[in-house]
């Protein structure tokens, strides 16, 4: 999803655990160290998938809507395009991945083929060590090219209509398109994190092999933040919910589509540390940054792709940074009635309350998604089988059903 927040994705600390539940993946994954490409495994052939129902100009419906979808990630590739990940009920394999499409902005829902594979991030203990396939996210670059990932991975080229596993031990923690450019995560550690190293690589849009940027993270967890089609950001990142010091970020960036790559220390203020990042076009960045011991969390914002930032501002949240332009932002604070949406429209200056989310049946995380396509446009998920619209920044939503 477009400069989008994962609420499921905060807990850092989690991704060192060893079973797959709402909020969780892990397992142990040995593997060889990664060479210029992937290894053999990761490019064995693949296992496809196909629709159940007959091709058509767009990416296929299956026979039947699931009865019981819950959505837990969005991607976008226009203000109007667009898919939501979750998972619905089946026998074969407990929680079965689902995906539906919207073609109006999300005023209506279809639903396509999805993978064969549990959803690692969904109802339930899910074992993905001993499951076929776990995956946990959706990215599309385009109305055709996609992944499903995390931490299996799978992708299509026809929209939907078939899908084709990528074999091998190494699992995916993370994965962005920039451009004609995807970038992913890969583990090769001993956990779901990246304290045995996680390694950024990059493919074509059109697919495999993916390859080494020569960038190899050793923190706990790694996010790829795109702005653009020629800039990405990547921050390697400490688990703020421990007591280790040294919680500053590694952060890299690439101006030529990851060409080549430089490093800078993390921009934080004083002894804060990176918590969320944000993007918009063009050449903005925002930051929010955390302090142990209790001092507000503050928010820098960079026009010139982190060269310099703006003084920091306090803000009224401590996590889920998304933006839609240099000064329109949004970010989750937790409320008594549920989790809420603050929103600026002049850069952090000024926030207010724009929606409270209703509890779901995962009352700990009720924004399953949250972000921006363009400086009006903006979806959230919350709770889980029902999608959120904004078309005037984030100042009002509409409410709508995958139903």
């Amino acid at each position: 999803m477009n400069r989008r927040f994962r609420g499921v994705a905060l807990g850092l600390c989690l991704l060192l655990l060893t079973a797959c539940t709402r909020t969780t993946t892990a397992a142990v994954h040995p593997s060889p160290r990664p060479s210029d490409s992937v290894s053999a495994s990761d490019s064995a052939s693949p296992t496809v998938f196909p629709s159940t129902s007959p091709a058509d100009s767009g990416a296929p419906v299956v026979s039947s809507p699931p009865h019981d979808f819950r959505a837990v990630d969005l991607t976008f590739v226009s203000d109007s395009l667009g898919w939501a990940f979750g998972e619905s009920s089946c026998p074969s394999l407990l929680q079965c991945a689902a995906i539906m499409r919207t073609q109006d902005s999300g005023a209506s829902w279809a639903p396509i083929t999805a993978p064969r594979a549990v959803v690692a991030n969904g109802d339930g203990m899910i074992d993905c060590l001993n499951a076929p396939a776990c995956i946990n996210n959706l990215r599309f670059g385009s109305a055709q090219a996609g992944y499903a990932y995390s931490p299996s991975l799978f992708h299509t080229l026809d929209g939907g209509r078939s899908w084709q596993q990528e074999g091998g031990a190494v699992p995916i923690l993370g994965l962005e398109y920039a451009g004609q450019s995807a970038f992913r995560v890969a583990g090769y550690g001993a956990t779901y994190g990246c304290t045995g190293g996680c390694h950024i690589q990059r493919a074509a849009v059109t697919g495999a092999p993916w390859r080494e940027t020569g960038i190899v993270v050793a923190r706990q967890a790694a996010w790829i933040v795109p702005e653009g089609s020629q800039r990405v950001y990547v921050f390697g990142l400490a688990n703020p919910a421990g007591g280790a010091q040294g919680k500053k970020a590694d952060m890299y960036y690439t101006r030529n589509a990851g060409a080549s790559w430089q490093s800078r220390v993390d921009p934080c203020p004083g002894a804060s540390y990176t918590v969320g990042v944000a993007t918009a076009p063009t050449w903005h960045i925002t930051m929010l940054c955390r302090t142990d011991g209790g001092a507000p969390t503050v928010l820098i914002r960079s026009d010139d792709g982190g060269i310099t930032f703006h003084a920091p501002i306090p803000v009224p949240f401590e996590f889920g940074l998304t933006a839609g332009s240099a000064t329109t932002l949004s970010g989750l604070a937790s409320g008594s009635g549920g989790q809420q949406v603050e929103t600026t429209f002049d850069g952090g200056a000024h926030w207010r309350l724009t929606l409270t989310c209703p509890l779901g049946l995962y009352p700990f995380n009720e924004v399953l998604a949250l972000g921006y396509q363009d400086w009006h446009t903006a979806h959230v998920i919350c709770p889980e089988s029902t999608v959120w619209r904004s078309g005037d920044g984030g100042a009002t939503w509409a409410k709508s059903s995958f139903g």
